[in-house]
Order: C-alpha cells, then sequence, then structure tokens
C-alpha cells in the first residue's frame, strides 16, 4: 500500500538499510570488537617468513577441479541474474561447498573454502555481461555502467553487437581472460607482501580498521546516521559471533530481501493480487518446480547429513 515500514520513526530508513554500511558493521566492527575483548597478542613472524617461503607448485592449481567447475558454474548462473554480484555468489558457493567438503577446517581458510569462494566470484563477471550485452539488462551496477557507455557510443546490445560490431564486443570477453592472468601474477608475486600487514598490532590495526570503517560508511552518502547503522550492526555482528551464529544470511537477507520483495510484488500485480494464483503459477511453471527442487535439496541436505552423522 505505499506505507513506511520498520522505520523506527526514523526518516532516513525509509529507504531501507543501506547494505554497505550494514556489511561493513557485521564484519569489520564486530572483529574490532573481538580482537579488542581478546588479549593483545605478539605478532609471530616465523609464520610470515614461512609463507614467503614457501611456492605454489602446478598441482595447487589443479588440486579442486569439482570445486572449481562448480563454483564456476553457480557464478555464472547467479550472475545471469540482475540485481545479485560476486557477494552472493561467494557465499553460496562457500555453503554449497561445505556441505560436500571432507576437510575438517572448512571455513577457518582451509583452500578448498578460497577455491570455491574465488571461483564463484570471478565467475560472476562473465555472467553478468550476458544479460547486458544481449538483452541490455544490467546485472549490477559496474555493467549498467559499460551499458551507458556503449549506448553513448551508439551500441545497442542485442543481436548486432555480435555481428556487425563484433570488434567491439568480443575484446571484453578477450579482457576476461586477461584480467585473470594479471590478478594470478598479483596474487603470486604480491601475497607474501601483503601478508605483513597480519604483522601489526592488534591494537594499532584495530583502530587502523575503525578509522577506515567510519570513514567509508560516511563518505557513501555523506550520512552520519550511516554510520551510526554501521555501529548498530557491528554490535549485532559482535554477539552473533560470540553465541555461534554465522553473520552471513543477514548479508545475504540485505541483498535478496528486496529482489524478492520486487518480484512478489510484480507477481501479485499480475495475479489481481491474488497469492493462491501466485502460489499455483509457481507449482505449475517447470523452471520454478526446479528452482525449488534445488532450494530444498540446499536445505535438507545438510539437515540429513547432520544426522547421520550423529546417529553414526
Amino acid at each position: 500500500m505505499g506505507r513506511s515500514r520498520f522505520t523506527f520513526g526514523q526518516t532516513f530508513l525509509m529507504g531501507g538499510i543501506n547494505m554497505i554500511p550494514a556489511v561493513i558493521g557485521l564484519f569489520s566492527i564486530s572483529q574490532v570488537l573481538n580482537n579488542l575483548m581478546n588479549p593483545i597478542q605478539v605478532a609471530d613472524k616465523s609464520s610470515i617468513a614461512q609463507f614467503k617461503s614457501a611456492k605454489v607448485h602446478i598441482r595447487d592449481m589443479v588440486r579442486y577441479p569439482i570445486t572449481y567447475v562448480r563454483s564456476a558454474i553457480l557464478g555464472v548462473v547467479i550472475g545471469i541474474i540482475p540485481g545479485t554480484g560476486g557477494d552472493v555468489a561467494s557465499y553460496v558457493a562457500h555453503n554449497i561447498g561445505k556441505m560436500f567438503s571432507k576437510e575438517d577446517n572448512f571455513g577457518t581458510g582451509a583452500r578448498e573454502g578460497v577455491a570455491c569462494c574465488e571461483s564463484a566470484n570471478n565467475a560472476v563477471t562473465g555472467g553478468t555481461l550476458i544479460p547486458t550485452l544481449t538483452l541490455g539488462v544490467p546485472g549490477n551496477a559496474t555493467t549498467a555502467i559499460l551499458m551507458g557507455a556503449l549506448t553513448i557510443h551508439g551500441l545497442i546490445p542485442g543481436y548486432g553487437l555480435f555481428t556487425t560490431q563484433k570488434s567491439i564486443t568480443y575484446p571484453f570477453i578477450a579482457a576476461l581472460f586477461i584480467a585473470n592472468v594479471i590478478m594470478l601474477l598479483i596474487g603470486l608475486f604480491g601475497a607474501k607482501h601483503f601478508a605483513l600487514v597480519t604483522l601489526t598490532p592488534k591494537n594499532i590495526l584495530s583502530a587502523c580498521v575503525l578509522m577506515l570503517s567510519i570513514m567509508g560508511s560516511y563518505a557513501i552518502r555523506g550520512n552520519m546516521k550511516d554510520v551510526v547503522v554501521m555501529l548498530v550492526f557491528g554490535i549485532i555482528g559482535f554477539f552473533m559471533k560470540t553465541y555461534g551464529y554465522n553473520v552471513v544470511p543477514i548479508v545475504l537477507g540485505l541483498i535478496l530481501g528486496p529482489i524478492a520483495e520486487e518480484g512478489l510484488s510484480q507477481a501479485l500485480t499480475l495475479n489481481q493480487n491474488s497469492l493462491s494464483q501466485v502460489l499455483g503459477s509457481m507449482l505449475t511453471r517447470p523452471i520454478c518446480v526446479v528452482l525449488m527442487i534445488f532450494m530444498v535439496i540446499s536445505v535438507g541436505y545438510p539437515i540429513i547429513s547432520e544426522r547421520k552423522s550423529k546417529s553414526s
């Protein structure tokens, strides 16, 4: 009905909660608070020295082929869906990877967990270009800017972009391969230098993270209320981590919630505001049925596997 909800009397919440301050609070501020609660530890230089001496072998790049392929497919599919992005793909790929992983330390920096997230995150880039270049529907803000630049130069997304204007389109595709190679080289030669940040004492590192978080949250819209939102979500994230809850579902809710609500509004409009007709159409359309089956499997599989492990 166009009425305001969950604003708590604050006008700046009428447009919803800005995702970026919320994410900064959930991850950065909660970690800062957690560091302040724990005793300051002396940095371990031996681990950095060991890391510098480590070398990347060819077998490391093909250690988890099934994980790479599965996460890449997920990333492409999620990238095709407008409004999603690398964050959603990384979280979904990580969750599915954890379901199939046999590693006990999955989620604590294990190689396979990183492979899940990064494979999906990299694959999203190619997926977002599919609807952008073929249908003119940008998958995220970056591709929206790209499509605007193409339109300014008279390049209209669609069939002609891959035929008469192929000299412009295919360099985009080639650039994806080049960008991944460059990122690989930066990672290989720069990781040992990036790791030096872990030698910074916790109190100094926490102060720097807090300062950058406040500056980043304020710079988004120039509004101090975004900083308040960040601090509130930081406290929420701190207590969730303290009591063993995962903060990722909140991020997924912030990202996918508006998309799901917009889709529900459109479905109700097309079905004369009848919820029964909406549910009926969802149960009769093949694509909806397949997606619902995947949702049931993704939710039910970890529950069943956990019960089996407890019974055994």
